[in-house]
């Protein structure tokens, strides 16, 4: 983790991911790698996800290009350790 996201781990984001935007978590699973946008993250869902890292962590922006990342991606985008 870096001083941007104190707190924030890759389990953490996975958790917001599926509690908070309602992402599927087999297809999570199955498709790791699998871009956001294809998981379901649209426009309004990018909304939510940075509303909810900025209530829970801090973080004060998300890439606008987020629904075209994978986990992974936009865990190395945030800074966040692989946990």
């Amino acid at each position: 983790m870096n001083s941007n996201t104190p707190g924030v781990g890759q389990a953490e984001l996975r958790q917001i991911l599926l509690d908070d935007l309602g992402i599927d978590g087999q297809l999570l699973a199955e498709a790791p790698d699998c871009s956001l946008g294809d998981l379901g993250v649209d426009s309004i869902a990018q909304v939510e996800l940075a509303v909810v890292l900025s209530n829970r962590f801090g973080v004060t922006t998300i890439p606008d290009d987020v629904s075209d990342m994978s986990l992974d991606e936009l865990a190395v985008c945030l800074g966040i350790s692989g946990e």
